[in-house]
């Protein structure tokens, strides 16, 4: 009889499915062409007051493209860069609103239309390459706003998937490519597939992540062995039996769940529970729209820590119950410390703080008609607490798992009319006892309660400042932080205003660092682990011949973010110089990309509010020597707002936009007039630093908020310039912060 069960699980990013998906597609099957089905042009309509060409097809249909976006998308091959699908046009010098081709025409009997330009470029689309690029009209655009809740090609599962949930053989999907594409079509489609066949020793989840690219390192390792054989005193792991979503408090949850039963139980128990949660928002969302558009925009936080012989972590993140239909488990309800933490740091350097002052209940009034408890402070202040909070927040151990953080009492099980039958303060104001009409019995630590009150107004009434309270904003003048290498792994305190500057400012550079290859790595233990890529977890950048990319060049590399078709795009940027030209050129661009967009949310709302609300399509296509072909793709806007509201990442990188997305052929032009914009201020000497970095340094950057770019440089035999690159995720970053902030009685003012 087994105790229990005993899985290894692993978790895959939605990039990594994404892109065996393309890649698998375009390695396995050759596509054909039916003539019968070119879109040939009928005719075409130059209007000049809008600044707009119409294209009559020869199915009777009509579309109307901008001139600006024909110019834009332009493909030849002075502007785009065919092997990489990389654009090489410069949108900066080459658009503007008022940009009209001076001459229109049809060729190849309708297969092809050629334009002119007032400066004599000449651009060739293919007319089924354009028809698939057309635009939607305003009316469409909302039409389908209105109707699209779920993605088109997934199928909602209810109870009778039960028994049929879709089954492949494992060595199939190691083997086959086919069944692989079919493994992850399921996926996409039903949420969930089961695997059959493979052996019950460990390193089998292993194999399967591998044939979609890599595995996402989690504080635990790739994989986490899951055996609830502990003592039966701790329910933390009765949890299981709870429907939920993993890693709700990690900001870049993996996408791809793997779980492999080495052992099961003997006897009754023991099943899986699923619930398609897609299917329930969407319900949710036809019977109940406000309550429906509430949990999409009420911001929940959520958390966990552990400390244990493996790891010691603290990950929180903040976001709404239902983003892409997430159920969550735990919940934090305001952004600080819990309690326990707060009392270790309250013993570390004692009421250094007025945020963690002492406070006592000098009154209770509770208001049963309105199911509120109004608390009178000892220092005159009062607060007010519902009784639904109340109750959800009760710590006693039937309701509270004190050493995980997480809580017993599920949300299906609260009752949200819960009333109480008795209130008193007790231990001198120092707590507060409510009995409720069950006669559960909750005590409530008034220090606790008063850290945790509930604002009189929501964040965005109190804050309209849309940037984080630690953000310093620099420009043209600023003196970049430096940290010395060897003394920051060595002593804590180092490491901690390394973490807390380049949360600060965006940018630190390390200085004395060995020039040698393996640096990164030391760094990347230092915190926590570095994130892999399909570039590998360390990369030389050096000048190539025929090379894959500008990054592998001495050309001029424009003010950029890594990876913006990453969905959960590298955070953190390490470059690491171990060696540095002598000669001119190969300095380093730096722009502060908050500071911008600060500058431009306060002089072009409007431009700014494109900005946020316009998704681009970015995309990639390559191949490493480590894993392969890929091709990545993603849609986000340039200017990425937390679910908080406030300003979370800029996603800038000329070469690898395709198009905008969702964009009328009415709003395509204020779009680009926008964009262009804020491109031409990224360039303003105000906003931009350069320095050219020493041999030993590493550059350190947020890449969520920071423009990095290259000058130009010359390379011989005996001038070279070689970096290694890695990246991290500030929830690894904020992770360790928050844990070296514990050990050293660091205050959080």
């Amino acid at each position: 009889m087994l105790n229990g069960y005993l899985f290894r699980t692993l978790r895959l990013k939605p990039a990594t499915v994404r892109r065996h998906i393309a890649s698998v597609q375009r390695l396995s099957f050759s596509s054909t062409q039916d003539n019968s089905l070119v879109r040939r042009v009928k005719h075409l309509a130059r209007e000049s007051d809008e600044r707009l060409l119409t294209v009559s097809w020869n199915d009777g249909t009509t579309n109307r493209y901008p001139f600006v976006y024909l110019r834009d998308i332009c493909k030849c091959p002075e502007c785009f860069h065919d092997s990489s699908m990389q654009r090489a046009f410069d949108s900066v010098k080459g658009l503007h609103s008022g940009l009209i081709a001076t001459k229109v025409d049809i060729h190849e009997e309708g297969k092809q239309i050629k334009l002119i330009w007032p400066n004599k470029h000449v651009t060739v689309f293919d007319s089924d390459w354009l028809y698939e690029r057309r635009l939607p009209e305003e009316n469409q655009k909302h039409d389908e706003k209105e109707n699209s809740v779920i993605d088109e090609g997934i199928q909602l599962g209810d109870h009778t998937l039960t028994g049929n949930i879709p089954a492949l053989k494992f060595n199939d999907v190691l083997n086959s490519k086919e069944t692989q594409i079919k493994w992850l079509d399921l996926i996409r489609c039903h949420g969930i597939v089961i695997i059959r066949g493979a052996s019950s020793e460990a390193g089998q989840v292993k194999k399967l992540g591998e044939t979609l690219g890599f595995i996402v390192p989690m504080w635990f390792g790739d994989s986490l062995l899951e055996q609830n054989d502990v003592e039966k005193e701790n329910k933390g792991d009765s949890l299981s039996s709870v429907p939920q979503a993993t890693c709700a408090y990690d900001e870049y949850r993996g996408g791809l769940h793997l779980i492999h039963c080495l052992k099961e139980v003997f006897g009754s128990g023991g099943e899986h529970t699923f619930v398609d949660a897609f299917k329930i928002a969407k319900k949710f969302k036809n019977a109940n729209p406000d309550t429906f558009r509430l949990l999409c925009t009420s911001n929940i936080m959520y958390q966990r820590k552990v400390a244990n012989k493996e790891a010691e972590f603290q990950m929180k993140f903040v976001r709404p119950m239902i983003s892409k239909a997430n159920t969550m488990l735990m919940r934090v309800p305001w952004r600080t410390f819990t309690r326990r933490v707060l009392t270790r740091n309250l013993r570390s350097f004692q009421s250094c703080s007025t945020l963690l002052r002492s406070v006592r209940a000098k009154q209770v009034n509770p208001d049963q008609e309105n199911r509120i408890l109004e608390v009178k402070w000892t220092d005159g202040s009062f607060n007010r607490y519902p009784f639904v909070y109340l109750r959800e927040n009760c710590r006693c151990p039937s309701c509270y798992h004190e050493s995980s953080m997480q809580r017993f009492l599920h949300m299906k099980n609260l009752n949200l009319d819960s009333a109480s039958s008795k209130m008193s303060i007790k231990e001198n104001g120092g707590k507060i006892e409510v009995m409720w009409q069950d006669n559960h019995i909750s005590v409530y630590d008034c220090d606790w309660l008063f850290q945790e009150r509930i604002a009189k107004k929501t964040s965005q009434q109190q804050n309209t400042d849309f940037l984080r309270e630690d953000v310093q904003l620099w420009g043209t003048d600023f003196e970049l932080p430096e940290f010395d290498f060897e003394r920051m792994l060595k002593d804590e305190r180092s490491l901690l205003d390394w973490l807390l500057t380049l949360r600060r400012v965006g940018v630190a550079v390390l200085k004395g660092v060995l020039r040698k290859v393996g640096q990164l790595e030391r760094l990347g233990n230092a915190v926590g682990f570095l994130k892999n890529t399909f570039y590998g977890e360390n990369v030389a950048l050096r000048s190539e011949h025929n090379a894959r990319s500008l990054a592998y060049t001495s050309y001029e590399l424009q003010p950029h973010t890594d990876l913006p078709y990453y969905e959960f795009k590298p955070s953190v940027i390490l470059l690491q110089f171990i060696d540095q030209v002598k000669s001119p050129g190969g300095a380093n661009t730096l722009v502060d990309g908050f500071n911008v967009v600060q500058e431009v949310k306060k002089v072009k709302p409007r431009e700014f509010d494109l900005l946020v609300s316009t998704p681009v399509l970015w995309q990639v296509i390559g191949t490493e020597k480590i894993y392969g072909d890929f091709m990545m793709t993603f849609e986000r806007p340039v200017i990425e707002l937390g679910w908080t509201g406030k300003l979370a990442r800029i996603n800038y990188n000329e070469p690898l936009r395709v198009k905008f997305v969702n964009v009328s052929v009415e709003n395509l032009q204020d779009v680009y007039q926008a964009y262009q914009s804020l491109t031409k201020m990224f360039y303003e000497p105000r906003f931009v630093v350069e320095r050219k970095m020493s041999k030993g340094d590493i550059l350190t950057m947020d890449n969520d908020r920071l423009l990095h770019g290259r000058s130009a440089f010359e390379v011989n035999q005996r001038d070279q310039r070689w970096l290694q690159q890695a990246y991290m995720d500030w929830d690894v970053l904020r992770s360790k912060t928050k844990v070296l902030k514990k050990k050293l009685g660091h205050s959080e003012q």
